[in-house]
């Protein structure tokens, strides 16, 4: 299977990882059809991690506004104040949040990845951000403010193959009740 092949069926993954996601955050996000030129997020929470094996690695970018951040926040009982590092903080939850989804709906192709550890980028480094692989980017609007999941896939393998099957990315999930 060619690199091209590879990298769409991961891009089909990493589509449907990012919907569930933002939508188990907050059921109004919406994933924007963008054509042309990218949305800007002005002074985004940025967090960077990867997933890697011998046979490839993933680069996540995660860019939040801090409005989203406060809106998908987990109560856990009344934090005052919302400080940085709290936002910060969920920026690295969010983007480990994702790239485990994604990891983990690759094992059952055979692709075992390992997390590292996520980090926060002050935003003038993630403007000058450079990876290696090929690159995609997903734009989600919460609330009238955009988030961007931008992802790098590098493969070294050129002989892997994924063979995602059309029935296994159907986003809907059955109902306990439909067994009975």
């Amino acid at each position: 299977m060619s690199d091209q092949s590879v990298t769409q069926d991961i891009q089909i993954l990493f589509e449907l990882t990012c919907n569930e996601q933002l939508q188990s955050l907050d059921g109004n996000s919406v994933q924007l059809d963008i054509t042309g030129k990218e949305p800007v997020i002005s002074n985004p929470y940025t967090a960077c991690i990867q997933a890697a094996s011998n046979d490839l690695t993933l680069t996540l970018l995660l860019h939040a506004p801090k409005s989203v951040l406060i809106g998908t926040l987990p109560r856990m009982a009344e934090i005052k104040p919302l400080g940085n590092s709290l936002l910060e903080d969920w920026t690295l939850e969010l983007s480990n949040r994702i790239i485990g989804k994604l990891k983990n709906k690759l094992i059952s192709y055979g692709c075992i990845l390992k997390n590292g550890l996520p980090r926060f980028i002050e935003p003038i480094a993630s403007q000058n951000f450079k990876h290696n692989g090929e690159e995609m980017a997903l734009f989600f609007d919460i609330n009238g403010e955009t988030i961007e999941c931008r992802l790098f896939v590098e493969i070294f393998n050129k002989a892997m193959s994924l063979a995602l099957q059309e029935h296994e990315l159907d986003n809907t999930e059955e109902s306990e009740l439909d067994f009975f």
